[in-house]
């Protein structure tokens, strides 16, 4: 149990740091004029969202039965997951 418990905290860190650098790139694309830019900055931003969703998937897997999978929506501060 407490080797589940590392393996989701570990997950969680993972998901929170993808989560800040979806933040991060959304704020530079705000700020961004140039197309070429806008266009890999997009491409970042997708990347991660995507990294994000398995990363979300494995920690809703690995908290096995009688658990319910986390639903709730990256980077939510209200979110009582884990």
């Amino acid at each position: 149990m407490a080797a589940l418990r590392v393996q989701a905290a570990a997950l969680q860190a993972q998901i929170d740091d993808s989560n800040a650098k979806i933040a991060k790139l959304n704020a530079q694309l705000a700020n961004t004029k140039d197309p070429a830019e806008l266009a890999a900055l997009q491409a970042q931003i997708d990347a991660e969202k995507a990294r994000s969703r398995q990363l979300q998937q494995q920690a809703g897997a690995s908290t096995g039965p009688g658990k319910p999978s986390c639903n709730c929506k990256p980077g939510d501060p209200l979110c009582s997951c884990l």
